[in-house]
């Protein structure tokens, strides 16, 4: 997961969008491929999207471009979720260093507690 894959799906949406969309409505064909290219843009500078622009376009694809469209929403969701897991993860590895320093100690000293 992370920015590369999101720029992988946002590009084989971009594709999509071009097949299912074109036959609906050229704005809002010219819009979505406008935030694909502003999002691609983020992503390179290392920025994160949000899928929140993209709720709408659900509404105008066939069902491989739906399906595509819950790949990019799932990855984003994933790739903010494994931030948040990696700061608990180092925050863990930091609280059972402390322990360990701790219980190298006289037992009289307490333990530092972070949870």
């Amino acid at each position: 997961m992370g920015l590369r894959k999101q720029m992988e799906y946002l590009d084989a949406l971009r594709t999509w969008i071009m097949l299912d969309v074109h036959s609906s409505s050229n704005d809002v064909q010219e819009r979505f491929l406008n935030q694909i290219q502003n999002d691609l843009d983020l992503l390179e500078k290392g920025q994160s999207i949000s899928f929140e622009n993209y709720k709408e376009l659900n509404n105008y694809l066939g069902k491989l471009g739906q399906t595509q469209l819950d790949l990019l929403r799932v990855d984003i969701v994933l790739s903010s979720a494994s931030i948040s897991y990696y700061t608990v993860l180092a925050a863990a590895k930091f609280k059972k260093g402390l322990n360990k320093k701790s219980s190298g100690h006289s037992s009289s000293e307490s333990t530092v507690e972070l949870f």
